[in-house]
């Protein structure tokens, strides 16, 4: 998967992106990884961490989280995540996360 998410320091949670190639199933196993957080009606913080990707990953995942963002802003009626930090250190990487958070 390109992703792990590492709990250890609840109510901060790391995610970890690498150079694995993004898959439809992975991406819908993502979703449903952050859903879950919802579910445990817990108040956390994402840390993203996107140093290790080394291909960027193709538009059409871009825009899937971005709407899924837009979605769960929409529909959840509390917001358990109270804020997301990123590492980055490629600036193709920090174009395409502008473009999803935009």
């Amino acid at each position: 998967m390109f992703f792990t998410f590492n709990y250890d320091d609840f109510p901060l949670v790391q995610v970890t992106f690498n150079e694995e190639p993004i898959t439809e199933k992975d991406l819908d196993i993502f979703f449903l990884t952050w859903l879950q957080l919802y579910m445990n009606q817990k108040d956390f913080i994402f840390l993203f961490d996107t140093r290790s990707i080394t291909n960027i990953p193709s538009l059409k995942y871009a825009i899937k989280v971005s709407l899924f963002i837009k979605k769960l802003k929409k529909e959840q009626p509390k917001h358990y995540l109270q804020k997301s930090l990123i590492l980055i250190n490629n600036k193709k990487i920090q174009r395409l996360l502008d473009l999803i958070f935009s």
